[in-house]
């Protein structure tokens, strides 16, 4: 594919000219078309990728998208092609479809003496440099790391990376064991068989470049004259024995988890090394996602065993039938809150007169079997008794839970139907004699075939079952009247039961009445036989069972409802917003129910508000809802809120004032079921159809299970916002603890930690979690309750003593910090260093340039300013503009320089903003 900037008529070039553009489509190279006035008539297709957004939009000169300082090299290249066929373009820089500037050479040939082109054409080719090289490997390896399942994959990636695109000879990969003593080698590249490293495994013990690395957590880069003997993977050959090497830790936050060994034959670059420590970042990264998994797995082996044995109501009891857990299906089932139960004993809730079975099928499954099955009655909340059938799983002695699992469903309606099944059966004794007479009158439809499988006789019962008189059955096809799909089952049975001896079997299939309606039928049929043995004739009885069909079809469409309504208590789980929760339990009711549409209203700001959609007619134009009187089912609606209870509206039931005229066009059928959060009215679903529809019982169970369910899932999301604020707020105290003692700072942690965000913002950081960056602002001077009030306070200069116990605070707050299992490695580093210096010559551990975290690079800049513009005893307050110059002069000494230098930006915008208004 060719194209043409700017458009041009065809007759204005030579036919060569179309050639040449031909010839040039498809090169890897740059290809431009120029004319007798260096203007671009046509790119390439590799052209067109390179620029982008700038192919589109060039403008005749060729020159608009090569850097200006560059634009002379080219010039001078187009003026003497005029003299000579071709001529070579030295490295210039070009801006590419990413808006940044690469360099390009290449070459220039001359056509513009050719009648049959009238062109020059402009060869280009990207300059590739080992920075190129670079980059192209860590974004291969980024995107083939999520990929990998195993350390022994990760590793292969990692050294093929890091050993091809250094050029190195050998590298190796070791992880540290779980114990943090030993280094395990996963992989290795570059070693032959005979020369590969003989031990698997490093002791920390030993004193090796590797062990060093990790013990230090710093990375070695050794000469070829320094390189320790017991690094064996590098030495492998008497001819490397020389090489230089590197040993790179792999760390996570903190935490060394392995090493990356690499052997060259020539000297690290420090582009090498930066690319290098890259590699073995998302080495480490790669290597904790996998153990991370590993670990998950084990969990969800405990979630695995719940649900693989979960029937309704999961309990699980220790070794003393105390309830240590119940799912949150027991609220509907027995009306008890899922932790309501929970330390009691379960014995006690069950009725006296079952006690001893539930106490005989506890000592089985304690002594002899691993699953018991037992029926007994329990106490419903509301007092009266619910009859329960549970499985009781033994797993005090697995793995992953040990625990008793007690799987229990309602069998109350099962139990009564059984009674009253057993009553009708002493019913039905005592009539026996009548209803034996009526059923030998009462026959199915009998019909007999003959061996070719013609019907030579049927019973007058077919005008019962089929409307048919019984003359109308007998035909050549005992089949005429099956249901088409049915058919081909019902014709290969024929072809053996009329070919073959058979003993009696059984169909079920649909036939057509002679009204045209179909009917399930049951039919067996045997043969008849003659005093010899030899089939004579078939005969078939035909019994309808359409009830039957009809009760099994609905059984399967509750169990599908009721399986589609554990999908939806389970995706509610993974679900982390409010909005999202309603959505799919509008969603799921839809699926569950006959209704087509479905309105969610909110009611959790001072407003009432429409929620999400799904389906249609939706009746509102506007989100925000102002009066409840806007609804067209107020009056319902507010019955609603009042109450709490769901609301269901047949379609012969008004419900407007004055009532409107029925059937309604929308609406016809309304449900409206209200929704809880922490007891309080926070969403109402409204369902709704076109058409008249009974709302079963079903239904109306089902959308009260979806509104628990729901309700559930928003407490638990209220209950986490809950934690997370209180986490907040008591981190914040922590912070403002200080300034409680050293009333001078007052205001202090709260100017850090707004200042320290907008910084963070302002550098366009993505890899730093701000609630941990925010938290580190809040705790940086925690380690300061230790140091004495004498040297805290003092109003003057402090000796050298004293000063070395101020520098001690850092040291003292990580330590106080490090213990709390929440906080991130963020902001204990950010605590641990933020008095760093670029320089190398602040504390608490001398860091200097990139070893200091970022954070505590972003920090030290807001720390310092707000001390510099802060009074204190022993100093004035400087002003904003002497702060902010100090800080600008003492970029790259004592701050790191980019960050000083959007930090004196940032400021300098706020500081004109605020005069200026």
């Amino acid at each position: 594919m060719t194209h043409l900037i700017p458009a041009v008529l065809p007759s204005e070039f030579p036919a060569g000219f179309e050639f040449v553009r031909t010839l040039v489509a498809s090169s890897p190279e740059l290809c431009f078309l120029l004319d007798h006035q260096w203007h671009v008539r046509s790119i390439n297709e590799a052209a067109a990728r390179w620029l982008g957004g700038h192919g589109r939009a060039l403008e005749p000169g060729v020159l608009d998208w090569i850097h200006p300082e560059d634009r002379s090299v080219v010039v001078t290249v187009l003026a003497g092609l005029r003299s000579q066929a071709t001529s070579e373009i030295p490295p210039v820089r070009a801006r590419d479809a990413e808006g940044a500037w690469r360099l390009l050479s290449g070459r220039a040939t001359n056509f513009l003496q050719d009648p049959n082109v009238g062109a020059a054409l402009l060869h280009l080719s990207p300059v590739t440099t080992d920075q190129d090289a670079h980059r192209d490997a860590l974004r291969h390896l980024g995107r083939a790391l999520p990929a990998l399942l195993t350390p022994h994959e990760i590793a292969q990636a990692v050294l093929n990376a890091a050993v091809g695109t250094t050029r190195a000879s050998a590298g190796s990969l070791h992880q540290l064991d779980a114990d943090a003593k030993r280094l395990h080698l996963i992989g290795h590249i570059g070693c032959t068989q005979e020369a590969a490293p003989p031990a698997t495994s490093l002791s920390l013990s030993l004193e090796t470049p590797i062990t060093d690395a990790v013990c230090d957590n710093r990375a070695l880069f050794l000469e070829k004259n320094t390189l320790h003997p017991l690094l064996p993977q590098l030495q492998e050959a008497p001819a490397r024995r020389n090489q230089n090497a590197a040993v790179l830790p792999l760390v996570i936050g903190e935490r060394v988890t392995g090493a990356l060994t690499v052997s060259c034959d020539r000297t690290f670059t420090p582009e090498d090394c930066t690319f290098l420590q890259m590699v073995a970042d998302q080495g480490a990264a790669a290597l904790e996602r996998v153990h991370l998994q590993q670990e998950l797995l084990h969990q969800q082996r405990w979630h695995a065993a719940v649900t693989r044995h979960s029937s309704d109501i999961i309990t699980l009891l220790d070794e003393h039938a105390v309830i240590q857990y119940e799912s949150g299906s027991i609220t509907g089932i027995l009306g008890y809150a899922p932790n309501e139960l929970v330390g009691q004993q379960a014995l006690g809730l069950i009725h006296p007169d079952d006690h001893p079975a539930v106490w005989h099928s506890l000592t089985q499954l304690s002594t002899q079997q691993e699953s018991v099955t037992v029926t007994f009655r329990f106490r419903h909340r509301e007092g009266h008794w619910v009859w329960l059938e549970a499985i009781a799983v033994n797993f005090r002695h697995g793995d992953a839970v040990q625990r008793v699992f007690v799987n229990s469903r309602d069998v109350t309606a099962r139990i009564q139907a059984d009674e009253a099944h057993r009553e009708a059966l002493r019913a039905l004794e005592e009539s026996e004699r009548n209803f034996r007479l009526l059923a030998q009158n009462a026959t199915d439809l009998v019909c007999q075939y003959d061996l070719d499988g013609t019907v030579t006789y049927a019973s007058p019962s077919s005008r019962d079952l089929l409307g048919y008189e019984p003359a109308e059955l007998l035909h050549p096809d005992p089949l005429r009247f099956v249901h088409e799909l049915d058919l081909p089952r019902l014709q290969h049975a024929f072809s053996r039961r009329f070919t073959h001896e058979f003993e009696q079997e059984r169909q079920e299939y649909r036939v057509q009445r002679k009204d045209g309606e179909y009917v399930w039928v049951e039919s067996s049929f045997k043969a008849v036989r003659d005093e010899a043995g030899r089939i004579t004739s078939f005969q078939g009885t035909m019994r309808n069972i359409e009830q039957r069909k009809a009760a099994e079809l609905e059984l399967q469409a509750q169990v599908h409802r009721y399986r589609n309504l554990l999908d939806f208590s389970t995706s509610l789980e993974t679900l982390d917003s409010p909005d999202a929760l309603v959505l799919e339990a509008l969603e799921q009711s839809l699926r569950l129910t006959g209704f087509e549409y479905a309105q969610a209203f909110n009611f959790t700001g001072e407003t009432p508000s429409l929620g999400p959609q799904v389906g249609s007619p939706c009746m509102w134009t506007s989100h925000d809802v102002q009066e409840l009187r806007a609804f067209p089912f107020a009056p319902v609606l507010q019955r609603v809120l009042g109450r709490h209870q769901p609301f269901f509206v047949e379609a012969d039931q008004s419900i407007l004032e004055p009532p409107e005229s029925l059937p309604r066009s929308s609406w016809t059928t309304l449900a409206l079921l209200p929704i809880t959060r922490h007891g309080q009215l926070a969403h109402v679903l409204a369902f709704g159809t076109d058409h008249d529809t009974v709302i079963s019982a079903e239904s109306r169970q089902l959308l009260n299970g979806v509104a628990a369910r729901l309700s559930h899932a928003l407490d638990r999301l209220y209950h986490l916002a809950q934690l997370n604020t209180s986490r907040e707020e008591t981190l914040r105290a922590l912070g403002l603890a200080l300034e409680y003692r050293d009333y001078e700072t007052k205001g202090h942690t709260d100017r850090v930690v707004d200042l320290t965000l907008k910084l963070s913002a302002a550098l366009d950081i993505k890899d730093i979690d701000q609630d941990a960056l925010r938290w580190g602002a809040y705790l940086h001077d925690t380690g300061k309750v230790a140091i004495p009030d004498a040297i805290l306070l003092k109003p003057g200069k402090l000796t050298d003593e004293e000063f070395d116990v101020i520098k001690r605070h850092p040291i003292i707050g990580y330590e106080m910090l490090a213990s709390i299992p929440t906080l991130p490695p963020v902001t204990l580093e950010l605590v641990l260093h933020h008095h760093e210096k670029w320089n190398g010559s602040g504390y608490p551990a001398g860091l200097s340039g990139t070893d200091i975290p970022l954070c505590a690079r972003i920090f030290a800049v807001v720390d310092v300013y707000d001390a510099l513009t802060t009074e204190r005893p022993y100093k004035r307050a400087w002003s904003p503009q002497e702060a902010l110059a100090e800080i600008e002069r003492t970029g790259g000494t004592h701050f790191d320089p980019q960050v000083a230098e959007v930090f004196v930006r940032l400021m300098r915008e706020m500081l004109s903003t605020r005069f200026a208004s």
